[in-house]
């Protein structure tokens, strides 16, 4: 397979190459499918039709009391810190010991070393920037 690029992906593939992060330019491309590959599957098409329902639906002009009204129903629905979460587990009686939660919500397929990386390598950079 062959690929054609502008000169500025050209130039993007080397510099990351040059980084030393990837091994050659074929190992840049691979990333860059998977992550490709990540977002779409992240997109929704039931959200998708919501936001195409809601721009193509009747508009009322956005005012100090649609504000209000946000707000007032916003402000009905309390959301529980981590800790009143874990103190409501606790005092529920429920046995949550086999409640495995890794399993059905895709954190196994997080790239979590190369999450850690690209974090670390921000943090650093915005240090040195300082």
């Amino acid at each position: 397979m062959q690929v054609t690029l502008t000169k500025e992906l050209e130039k993007l593939v080397a510099d990351k190459v040059r980084s030393g992060r990837y091994a050659d330019e074929s190992d840049v491309v691979r990333d860059a499918l998977r992550v490709l590959e990540q977002r779409d599957d992240y997109e929704s098409p039931a959200l998708e039709a919501a936001i195409l329902e809601g721009v193509r639906g009747p508009h009322r002009p956005f005012g100090k009391d649609t504000l209000e009204r946000i707000r007032k129903a916003n402000a009905t629905s309390t959301k529980l810190t981590w800790e009143e979460t874990a103190r409501a587990m606790a005092g529920s009686g429920e046995d949550w010991s086999a409640w495995e939660c890794t399993s059905a919500d895709g954190l196994e397929q997080i790239p979590w070393k190369r999450s850690a990386e690209k974090i670390s390598a921000g943090r650093a950079k915005a240090r040195r920037a300082r």
